[in-house]
């Protein structure tokens, strides 16, 4: 039996931070208790959980598994009991007190610990899954620091937060070359591509991990042009994720960097703002698309917009991949091919109401006022969702 918190209509369910860190806990136990129950062991109880975790390899006292589980010796020694009673544990003598004995795990019970670590393992498996490799390092360094803090709380008044990150960004760059003709729909397609690829070929390395969570608090993210000399420098010396546009190799994108940390060349790099204009309208990709939808009053510039798209696409794939995953598989297979909608502000409503997507809403730092929404990124699908299908395309 689950022992998590009933929903009623009484009252509204509490979910400050304690109950949700104690009901991901409890909701987590019950998993570990229903494998167990599947694998033939269903007399064992979420309950028993505190004797099997506070259990040393030797063996162990009622009365120490008690103070470890932080509850009455009586209820410890009914668990145990009952653990005793079928088969998972035994008591013995305790070498060191003729008086006392300690409860000691059988085969059965240690079979039971098996069942657990392969559990664990899966368990794992899944969550990096679900939320991402750098999501799940991150949770685990905030919960190890709560626990940390919890030892001591309130002992001190907490030190004014040191924030540096306006003076030193952490900032993903676009390099772009410079005489590649781009539409402006194009270059925020290859800029949702470079965002993604890169997070995809670079986040989960040990190299970068670190990086890309720092920047996360403020996705920064920055657009300069290059010469194809400086172009072909960079790619070859750098981490980056190279995207092709219609001429060949048009775009990087580097992983996240402080500003005082950047590859000297860049510093040397103007803002890129504009790209010469292709001859012909640009045909339609096929196959599996990201559509992004924009308002055409926040796209003051084409970095701008590139780095909007970029914010677009990262964050319908870290949100939507897991539930939309056949989708996102088919777009990365279709080199993460984009196309870009002009919306009014119906369209706009209508587009969030019927389709899953991602909204950008822009910090305020350049151009725009903080909140403002700016591009949605759409989950990615061979035909238009009706929402978007008569939209004009963004030249």
């Amino acid at each position: 039996m689950s022992s998590r918190l009933p929903r009623t209509t009484a009252r509204e369910r509490p979910e400050n931070l304690a109950i949700l860190l104690r009901e991901a806990f409890v909701a987590l136990n019950d998993l570990a208790v229903a494998r167990i129950a599947a694998r033939g062991h269903s007399a064992v109880r979420p309950a028993h959980g505190a004797v099997f975790q506070y259990l040393d390899d030797a063996g162990t006292t009622v009365s120490v598994l008690a103070e470890r589980a932080q509850m009455t010796k009586q209820s410890m020694a009914e668990l145990v009991r009952h653990l005793e009673t079928h088969g998972y544990v035994d008591r013995v003598p305790d070498p060191s007190d003729r008086r006392a004995k300690l409860v000691r795990a059988t085969d059965r019970g240690r079979e039971v610990f098996a069942i657990v670590r392969e559990f664990v393992v899966e368990l794992e498996e899944q969550l990096i899954a679900t939320l991402g490799a750098h999501r799940m390092s991150r949770l685990r360094g905030d919960l190890e620091a709560v626990r940390l803090w919890a030892d001591h709380p309130f002992d001190t008044a907490p030190a004014a937060a040191v924030d540096d990150t306006r003076e030193d960004p952490w900032t993903m760059y676009y390099v772009v070359r410079k005489d590649r003709a781009l539409t402006l729909g194009q270059a925020m397609s290859l800029a949702g591509a470079g965002a993604v690829a890169c997070a995809d070929a670079w986040r989960d390395s040990p190299r970068w991990a670190a990086a890309f969570a720092a920047w996360h608090e403020r996705s920064r993210k920055v657009a300069l042009r290059a010469d194809a000399a400086q172009f072909r420098w960079l790619r070859a010396e750098l981490d980056c994720a190279p995207v092709d546009g219609p001429d060949g190799e048009t775009l990087l994108c580097l992983p996240p960097c402080r500003k005082s940390e950047r590859e000297p060349l860049l510093s040397r790099l103007r803002a890129y703002t504009e790209a010469p204009r292709p001859a012909g309208e640009p045909q339609r990709p096929s196959g599996t698309v990201m559509r992004y939808v924009v308002r055409a009053e926040v796209m003051k510039s084409m970095g701008k917009a590139m780095a909007q798209a970029g914010h677009a696409a990262l964050m319908c794939a870290d949100t939507l991949g897991a539930t939309h995953a056949e989708a996102f598989a088919a777009w990365r297979a279709n080199d993460l091919a984009g196309d870009v909608l002009l919306g009014d502000d119906a369209d706009w409503a209508r587009v969030q109401a019927q389709t899953d997507c991602a909204v950008v809403r822009d910090a305020g730092l350049t151009q725009v006022a903080p909140g403002t929404e700016t591009v949605l990124a759409l989950v990615p699908a061979r035909e238009p969702a009706p929402a978007v299908a008569a939209l004009r395309r963004v030249a």
